[in-house]
């Protein structure tokens, strides 16, 4: 998956991302489980060059909810 669908999906856009993330809260630990892929995956793709610093530090404060 490259950095587009990383931050829109498969094809959807940013709003999809909100709207399938803004829907009754799983539990914790699943919640949680979810987060540290997210977080894994992010910093695959900046060790890759991927993504920039910026792009880095903003996805993972979205994903943690900072």
């Amino acid at each position: 998956m490259g950095p587009a669908g990383l931050r829109a999906g498969r094809g959807g856009t940013s709003a999809d991302v909100r709207r399938s993330t803004a829907r009754s809260p799983a539990p914790a630990a699943e919640s949680m489980d979810a987060k540290i892929s997210q977080l894994k995956e992010l910093g695959r793709l900046k060790g890759q060059g991927v993504l920039s610093d910026d792009e880095f530090a903003a996805q993972k404060s979205r994903i943690l909810g900072a």
